[in-house]
Order: C-alpha cells, then sequence, then structure tokens
C-alpha cells in the first residue's frame, strides 16, 4: 500500500507568500487547502524515487523552500499549517532524497505537534506516513520524536479520515522493525486497529479498516502475530475477506498468511474459525481478470500455509474442490504476464502451483487426484513460460508427483525434461534446486529415465551447485547424483572422475545434516563394485566406517534404486568404463565453474514446511 496521493482540489488561491526557492528568491501563489475528502483512497502509484514531474502537485510544491514550509507548520495560521503539510508530502512523495531533506531541515517536532492538537491532524498522519514510507531510518527518527503516541490517539478519536491516516502511517513506522513494532503494540494501538477492522461495513470508514488491516500485517511479519490473533483478529479479518473490497480482501488475505506463517497453532486457529471454506470458494468463484487472479494468488498462498502442516486440512481443501481452480490458475497468464502494479503481490501461477506441490507432498492418493485433474501438463509448461518463483515452484511440484513411480512416465511424456535440465544448467541458484531435487526424484524410480537424464548433460550444473551453492543445494545436487549414480557402472565412472568425489567428502565433512545424509549416499552408489572408486573415496578423507555403514543404508532404496550392498573386492566390472571416462577429461576440474546467478537460499520461494519431508 503506497502512500496517497496529494490531489489539489480546483479552488481558488486564498494568499500569496514570498519565500526563498532552492533556486533562489521566487513568489509564488499558494496552493490551495488540500481538501481530505478528495485524498480519501487516491494512493500514489509512484515508485520511490519517482520525479517530481510525475506528480502535478510536486510541479507545484517543487519551488517552495522548505525550512519556510517548516515555519509555517509550526507559527502559521490552521489553514497554512494544513497548507504546508500539503506541500511539504507533495515533496515528499516526489522522491527519497527529498523526504530525508525534509527531515534534516526539523519538520518532526511541529508535526508531532500537529498531530496532538488543531484542524491540520489528518494532513499531518499523512505527511508521517510519506516520510516513513519504505525508510527504517526515517521511521526511527519520527518514533523518536514522539510520534507513536498521538498516532495511536487518532487510531480512537480522529476523524475517519485521521484514522486511515494513521493507521497508513502506523504500518509504514514498523517497516522492518520489530523493536518499533513491539512499541506500537505495547502501546495500546492493537485494540484500536481492531475496532478499525470491525467497521469495514462502514462506508465512512471503509478505508481505515482496510488500512488497519495493513498495520496488523506489518505488525505480524514483526514478530507480533501471538499477539495480533490473541487480541481478536481472525474473525474480523475473515469478515473482511469475504465482504470487504477487492483491496480489503487482498489485505485481509495477506494478513492472514502472515499470521499463520510457521506457526501450527495459529494455522489451527484460522482454520477453526472457516478460513478454509472461505479461500476455496474465493479461489472457485470470480472473474479471471488481473485483480481477481491476485486476490486468487493471496488465496491459495493463504491455503499452502494452513495445509502444509496438516494432512487433514489437505484432504480438506482437496473435497472442497480446490482441484480445478488450480489448474486454472496455472493455465492462465494474468499474473505472470499482466501483473498488477503492487510488485509486493504474489504470482497467481506461482501460488498455485506451490499448493499443487504441498497437496501431493505426502500421498500418493493426492497425487493421483492432481494428475486426475490434468495438472501435470501446466506444471510443465510454468517451468519455462512462468516467472522465476513459478518455475521454482512448478519444479517442485513435479518433483513431488514424481515421488509415485507411476507418474514419472507422464511427466516425462508432458516435455518436462528439457525445460527441467535448462532451468538446472542456465537458472539461478533458487531455480536450480527444485530442478536438481525433481531430476533426482525422475533418476530414481527408473534406469531408463536416469539414461536419459544423464545424457542431457546435467553432470556439471550438479557439480557446479555441489560445490557452490547453499546447503540446501548441495542436498539436492548430492540426491540427484546419487539417484544417477544407482546400478550404472557407466554413469558412476564418470560422475567420479569429474571430482565430485572430493566435493562429495567436503560436503560429508562439513555440510547440513541433510546434505550429509545424501552426500553419504551418493557416495556408497559411486563406490559400489568398483574397487578403484572405493580406493578414491577412501583417499578422499572419507572414513572406512562411515561409507561401508550408509552403503548399506544407500542398499535399502534412499535414492530409489538399488544399490548393491556393499563394495566387493571382487573383479571391477566398471573400472574399465572408468578409465573410458578419466580419459576423456583433461583434468579434474574439467567442469567449468562459474559464479551462481543467485545466493537466495530456496527457502524463500515457499514455506519451511514444504521441506521437511522431501526425502
Amino acid at each position: 500500500m503506497l502512500p496517497f496521493q496529494f490531489k489539489i482540489t480546483p479552488k481558488a488561491a486564498v494568499s500569496t507568500h514570498s519565500v526563498e526557492g532552492e533556486a533562489g528568491p521566487s513568489s509564488f501563489q499558494s496552493a490551495p487547502v488540500v481538501d481530505s475528502s478528495d485524498m480519501k483512497g487516491k494512493r500514489s502509484q509512484r515508485a520511490d524515487g519517482a520525479a517530481a514531474s510525475d506528480l502535478p502537485h510536486a510541479r507545484k510544491a517543487a519551488a517552495f523552500d522548505i525550512p519556510s514550509l517548516i515555519k509555517l507548520l509550526s507559527e502559521g495560521s490552521e489553514d497554512d499549517k494544513r497548507r504546508a503539510a500539503s506541500d511539504l508530502g507533495g515533496l515528499a512523495t516526489s522522491s527519497a532524497s527529498k523526504s530525508a531533506q525534509i527531515v534534516r531541515a526539523g519538520v518532526l517536532p511541529p508535526l508531532v505537534k500537529l498531530l496532538k492538537e488543531g484542524s491540520a491532524q489528518e494532513q499531518a498522519a499523512l505527511l508521517v506516513e510519506t516520510l516513513a514510507y519504505k525508510s527504517e531510518e526515517r521511521s526511527a527518527q519520527i518514533a523518536m520524536a514522539g510520534a507513536l503516541e498521538p498516532l495511536i490517539t487518532l487510531l480512537k478519536e480522529g476523524t475517519a479520515d485521521a484514522k486511515e491516516w494513521a493507521a497508513c502511517a502506523i504500518r509504514h513506522l514498523a517497516y522492518k522493525s520489530e523493536a518499533r513494532s513491539s512499541q506500537i503494540v505495547t502501546l495500546g494501538a492493537l485494540q484500536p486497529l481492531l475496532v478499525l477492522l470491525n467497521e469495514a461495513s462502514d462506508d465512512a470508514l471503509a478505508n481505515a479498516a482496510v488500512s488497519s488491516a495493513a498495520a496488523l500485517m506489518q505488525l505480524a511479519s514483526n514478530k507480533q502475530s501471538a499477539q495480533i490473533v490473541d487480541a481478536g483478529a481472525i474473525q474480523p479479518l475473515l469478515t473482511l475477506l469475504k465482504e470487504g473490497p477487492v483491496g480489503g480482501q487482498l489485505c485481509a488475505a495477506r494478513t492472514l498468511q502472515v499470521l499463520a506463517r510457521n506457526s501450527v497453532e495459529r494455522s489451527s486457529q484460522i482454520a477453526d474459525a472457516g478460513a478454509v471454506q472461505q479461500l476455496v470458494a474465493l479461489l472457485k468463484s470470480g472473474p479471471d481478470d488481473v485483480s481477481s487472479r491476485d486476490l486468487k494468488g493471496h488465496a491459495a498462498h493463504v491455503l499452502v500455509e494452513l495445509t502444509s502442516s496438516s494432512d487433514r486440512r489437505s484432504e480438506q481443501v482437496i473435497a472442497l474442490g480446490v482441484l480445478q481452480p488450480l489448474v486454472a490458475l496455472l493455465k492462465g497468464r494474468g499474473s505472470s504476464g499482466e501483473r498488477s502494479q503492487d510488485s509486493d503481490l504474489p504470482d497467481a501461477n506461482a501460488q498455485a502451483a506451490i499448493l499443487l506441490a504441498t497437496l501431493a507432498a505426502n500421498s500418493k492418493e493426492r497425487r493421483a487426484q492432481i494428475s486426475a485433474v490434468g495438472a501435470v501438463q501446466p506444471l510443465v509448461t510454468l517451468l519455462s513460460e512462468g516467472s522465476e518463483e513459478a518455475r521454482c515452484n512448478a519444479a517442485l511440484a513435479l518433483a513431488n508427483l514424481a515421488k509415485s513411480e507411476e507418474m514419472i512416465d507422464q511427466i516425462f511424456k508432458a516435455g518436462a525434461l528439457d525445460p527441467m535440465v535448462a532451468l538446472l544448467k542456465e537458472g539461478s541458484e533458487v531455480e536450480m534446486q527444485p530442478a536438481a531435487l525433481a531430476l533426482g526424484r525422475l533418476a530414481a524410480n527408473s534406469d531408463q529415465m536416469s539414461a536419459q537424464i544423464f545424457n542431457a548433460g546435467v553432470l556439471q550444473p550438479l557439480a557446479r551447485l555441489l560445490k557452490l551453492g547453499s546447503d540446501m543445494a548441495k542436498q539436492y545436487a548430492a540426491f540427484a547424483l546419487s539417484s544417477l549414480a544407482a546400478n550404472s557402472d557407466h554413469r558412476s565412472a564418470q560422475i567420479a572422475s569429474a571430482g565430485t568425489v572430493e566435493m562429495l567428502a567436503r560436503v560429508l565433512k562439513a555440510g547440513s545434516d541433510a546434505a550429509k545424509k545424501q552426500a553419504a549416499f551418493a557416495l556408497g552408489n559411486l563406490a559400489a563394485n568398483s574397487n578403484r572408486r572405493k580406493a578414491q573415496i577412501l583417499k578422499a578423507g572419507v572414513p572406512a566406517s562411515v561409507l561401508n555403514e550408509d552403503l548399506a543404508v544407500a542398499t535399502g532404496g534412499s535414492t530409489g534404486g538399488s544399490a548393491p550392498s556393499s563394495c566387493s573386492p571382487a573383479a571391477d566390472a566398471g573400472e574399465a568404463a572408468e578409465a573410458a571416462a578419466a580419459e576423456s577429461l583433461a583434468e579434474e576440474e574439467a567442469i567449468k565453474v562459474c559464479p551462481l546467478t543467485t545466493q537466495q537460499s530456496y527457502r524463500h520461494c515457499f514455506p519451511q514446511h514444504c521441506l521437511d519431508n522431501m526425502f
């Protein structure tokens, strides 16, 4: 939610002032007093740092002298104070640097005083919001100047517009600050915010209710979720989700998603209040325009949080008929090719894909149901046509569907191999991780598929991911290599000759527990039936006891194949293939390691719950 535009009403000017302009002395006619009724609901669409010429009022305000305006804010008449707050707001809206200049010029003491008394409280609250917008530094300065308490008082006692601007200001003052969010809650902001939230049906307070939901979302993002739920926010948020305008529904859904995040208890409270039925109903209804798809993307996002910790709720959403509308979201392009202007909105395609991934994770029956509604082909299409987030989530959904062996042939026939390999070779680390997981799953259950995947040229990108990736990337790369090495001396020889043994040994020594486990499985499969590879692995510092132990575990099918049970000292059937592979590589470092596109962890693409049962 962006700052409101300072709209100028077509009123005659009431006075003139002579001021010192930034470029020298100038004389100008004062801008008319801003009519708060015209400001209601008029959000600025500017990006932070937009040129002043993008806003008509900013053009008029550009010649204003900031110190003179601040003086009027402190010493002028009530009309002067409202006008000065409006003019300063126009300047602040033009760029972040102008906002910083206004704060440095000493605006905060008179601004806080205006919040407490007089007829300019609405304009003062709006100016606070604009100055605080996406700036931790200015937000901290405003809070230290004493703005929080009068803003909370405005939430309780101000006009409808003052309440709206105060809620917006509180949202931006809480931005990225757990300390300020905690202070806001401690000062008593939750109850008046919830009172406003309950007024969504009152036309005069509808905008204030939406702004209240946005403020609660920001506070919840900063570890205040438990306090918000305890204060009774769930039911009014669900009411706003059901009956509010589209903007209110979006805010309600986003707030519910944040409240449910990483909390089984809060997810259960939200679900028990009837959220699942409402969210599925949203997904099943409405047109397929951009705003409707954005709302459906939010609904799917909340359902990811509610279902990822509960098989019972996963069954419930399928019984309510969620699968067909999710496939429709996958096929639509409104959110990936025609996004709305709020860049914080989720990609509806991506959210549909991650909800399908969540539903498929732990149930063979649900995987069959997802397949039956035709989800595989649109998921494969997203691998090459979706946003980065959609590509990641589609790969994960296909990886989870591939847990069922009977799904693998369907996924291959849908054309998944080429775009999945392309993600692994050309994507960012964020994209490479689920691609490695999916390819490992596909290879694990079919030697024929494993050969096709290997021949598609995945060895080098997997080795690069194993060497340079995050712990999770190394885990997925090791899993894929383990699957590819199983039951094939030829593939094992090439993998071992590509320098991966030393990389896997390093992961075994210093990786995460999950990565160590997959590295051990991979080393076990590489060592199987080959004295030469076993010696190479031992030379890399892998203890024989660990290797033998994990070979036994790997034999149990952890990679999906049936690796040999031990490293037999019998004749090495794979040494000839290994020697040929060694000759084909000029040196062990033949794999060209280039920097990964991004170091972002794939954890950011979907909730942690979705990662808990990958293997």
